[in-house]
């Protein structure tokens, strides 16, 4: 008998497995085959809905716009009400029912109708319409885009009831589900406007959504091209001249790239976006040019060239006016006793330009660095001469004497250094121009007396001067003009041993070579002028008005300017007067370039300090809590003596310059000459206004350093490294 044989259960499985693997491959297969049928059956839906659009049209012809790109919207509703459209039509894709506010919009465009159907609009899914409520169409698109800050224009809809007569449309506005009375165009949002029209109890809507948006690109503004020197490079900033501006009225941020430091030509793209990525893009060619070497100018004087600090802004005079120089041309020339003149100014000036006195902070004048020859080394007495000076170059040190400090505090020392090779006839390299053990080409000296309060000091004419200030306060507010001013530099307060630079090269050929005329202003206005040297009313009296009848005020405000005007008896500033050197004889080169103040107006005090009896510095009254660094002060010998004047040094315009040793009048042009001694510790120099022929340059006095109304102090300024 045979058997039947049958699967074994390996067998199954195996077959169990082959047919699902024929699943999984076929299935995808099968299933996208279905969707892409479906699709195909949605897209003929949608061209059938098109036609029956048409056939909406024709019979609608009153309702079609006429005017070129005009749009009107009508919804799937109304095709179905006309009967175009099956009522039950569904979407082959889901199997749902056609939304009744699906969009149809029909456009007049060359001279034809374009019909476009939307088939991802409408939610509307119910089948619930009467066919007597009137026929409701847009006017435009269903969607309408709207540029921030421009204007909505509303297009508003039509409305024709059963019987064709027209029917009045309402209109809502709603943002966000809430009511509101119109669009606002100066905000981003959404917008749902809805039309509404009713006829024999029947209503009919239609909306249209509104998008307040930003397609618009920032207006960009460039410069055109530019030509950079290579030195510019570092310096130039990218977005000089540049704006951007937006319609949505927000702040536009401008990036740049394509610019480097390296000396070729480069082109510069800006590129400008607002908060919806809306862009423009510009670029600018940056042409880059080697530089100019331009040599500073450098007179034929042998002078080093003035060292500019930081915000220093050089100037010359010209046609009765201070402007600002150009460095590449003339604006000094010591050999015409015209020094250079620096000022720092609280406003913006080119070259050119003029420069007034109410632009100014700061005024300095430069004094080179000098040797000059011993004319009375060795404590006798001389006649006002003309000083030997020759100009040196760089730091160099080419003259033969030397000194160091040798300060003694045991009374009657009479002496403050020694020196070698100090006979008459070497060449000493003035020793203003060592700082320390620094090497200076030369130095800014303040023009006039400091003015302004110790918190801010001022240099500057027909202003009063700072007064009644102790030399530490002095002292300190000076130094605090490097910061206040920025100019990267040394300032301090004028040593006893600068003062003297300044008067040497006063009294040389490159100066005034004669006594300087007073400051006679008792109010103690900086920069005014007696009009001699001793501030006689007698002699300047030809220059008054006629209808002046006192002189009294003239004395309050001094008789003359430092360039030459009249100053009237109530104060005020008059015309030049006939003879302008009345004024500007009040200066160091007896002319408008020099240096002022330097005799009368009020006593200055000087950083020349004489030692205590026990050999160490005396601050007396002046009112140092910590000892000064030893670069800012000049250091002598003390004494109970005033005229023990062999305790001066060589340069500094004491003993060297005396007509008489030891009397107290017998400075050079009888000036006062009174060394400081016992308690009184500190140089005065330059005289007070009410001291007549004994005040000018060479004028020395004594005082305890504290705060007194006729006691001031004069700036320097220095490059240092």
């Amino acid at each position: 008998m045979s058997r039947l044989k049958g699967f074994t259960l390996v067998e199954l499985l195996g077959v169990l497995i082959v047919l699902a693997v024929i699943a999984l491959i076929t299935f995808p297969i099968i299933n996208n085959t279905i969707k892409e049928n479906k699709e195909k059956l949605y897209n003929i839906q949608l061209d059938e809905i098109k036609s029956s659009a048409e056939k909406w049209a024709y019979s609608n012809l009153g309702l079609l716009p006429v005017n070129e790109n005009e749009s009107i919207t009508v919804t799937l509703l109304e095709l179905k009400k006309s009967g175009f459209v099956p009522i039950d039509s569904r979407n082959p894709k889901t199997g749902e029912l056609l939304p009744n506010d699906m969009v149809i919009t029909i456009t007049f465009k060359n001279n034809n109708y374009e019909i476009f159907v939307d088939g991802e609009s409408g939610t509307d899914l119910s089948n619930e319409f009467n066919e007597n409520a009137p026929t409701i169409i847009l006017n435009g698109n269903y969607i309408e885009y709207v540029e921030i800050n421009s204007s909505y224009e509303e297009k508003g809809a039509k409305a024709i009831a059963k019987d064709g007569s027209e029917v009045e449309v309402s209109i809502i506005y709603q943002e966000n589900g809430r009511e509101v009375g119109s669009i606002d165009v100066t905000k981003f949002s959404t917008y749902t406007v809805i039309y509404s029209a009713t006829s024999n109890g029947y209503t009919s809507r239609i909306t249209r959504t509104v998008v307040v948006r930003d397609t618009t690109p920032p207006d960009l503004i460039i410069p055109d091209t530019i030509e950079l020197y290579e030195s510019q490079l570092t310096s130039f900033n990218l977005l000089d001249g540049v704006s951007a501006t937006d319609n949505s009225g927000e702040s536009i941020k401008i990036e740049t790239r394509g610019f480097d430091r390296l000396p070729t030509d480069k082109i510069v793209e800006y590129k400008a976006c607002d908060s919806n990525n809306n862009c423009t893009i510009k670029r600018r060619l940056v042409k880059v040019l080697k530089d100019e070497i331009v040599e500073d100018y450098i007179d034929n004087s042998g002078a080093n060239k003035p060292e500019l600090l930081d915000n220093m802004v050089p100037i010359k005079y010209e046609n009765d006016n201070w402007v600002v120089a150009d460095v590449s041309q003339k604006w000094y020339d010591y050999d015409a006793k015209e020094w250079a003149n620096a000022v720092v100014l609280n406003t913006t000036k080119n070259v050119g330009e003029v420069v007034n006195e109410a632009d100014i902070d700061l005024w300095y004048v430069w004094i080179p660095r000098y040797k000059y020859q011993l004319f009375n080394a060795n404590n006798g007495s001389v006649d006002p001469q003309e000083i030997q000076i020759i100009f040196e170059s760089g730091t160099s040190s080419t003259g033969t004497v030397s000194c160091t400090d040798n300060i003694s505090g045991a009374d009657g020392t009479t002496s403050s250094e020694t020196c070698t090779n100090a006979t008459n006839g070497e060449w000493y390299t003035h020793p203003a121009f060592t700082l320390g053990t620094e090497e200076l080409t030369g130095f800014w000296v303040g023009k006039f007396e400091v003015s302004g309060s110790t918190s801010k000091i001022t240099i500057k004419p027909n202003v009063t001067s700072l007064r009644s200030t102790s030399v530490s306060n002095f002292f300190t507010a000076i130094q605090n003009i490097n910061t206040a001013y920025n100019l990267n530099g040394d300032s301090h307060m004028m040593k006893n041993m600068e003062w003297g630079a300044v008067a040497y090269l006063s009294h040389s050929k490159y100066g005034m070579t004669e006594e300087v005329y007073i400051n006679n202003s008792s109010s103690y206005y900086t920069g005014r002028s007696g009009g001699n040297v001793g501030g006689s009313t007698n002699t300047v009296a030809t220059q008054y008005p006629s209808s002046s009848t006192s002189s009294n005020m003239y004395y309050n405000y001094g008789y003359y300017t430092y360039d030459g005007k009249i100053v009237n008896y109530d104060g005020s500033i008059g015309e030049y007067a006939t003879d302008r050197t009345l004024g500007t004889k009040a200066s160091t080169t007896g002319n408008i370039y020099g240096v002022y103040d330097m005799s009368g107006g009020a006593y200055e005090y000087v950083m020349g300090n004489m030692v205590n009896n026990s050999g160490e510095f005396y601050s007396s009254s002046a009112g140092f809590s910590t000892l000064p660094d030893s670069i800012y002060y000049d250091s002598y010998t003390y004494s109970t003596s005033s005229t023990t004047h062999g305790r001066g040094k060589l340069g500094d315009a004491t003993k060297e310059t005396l007509k008489t040793f030891g009397s107290i009048t017998g400075g050079c042009y009888g000036d006062y000459a009174n060394f400081p001694f016992s308690s009184y510790s500190w140089f005065n120099r330059g005289g007070n206004y009410n001291t007549g022929l004994i005040a000018g340059l060479f004028n020395f006095y004594y005082f305890t350093g504290d705060s007194y109304s006729y006691r001031t102090a004069r700036a320097v300024v220095c490059v240092r490294g």
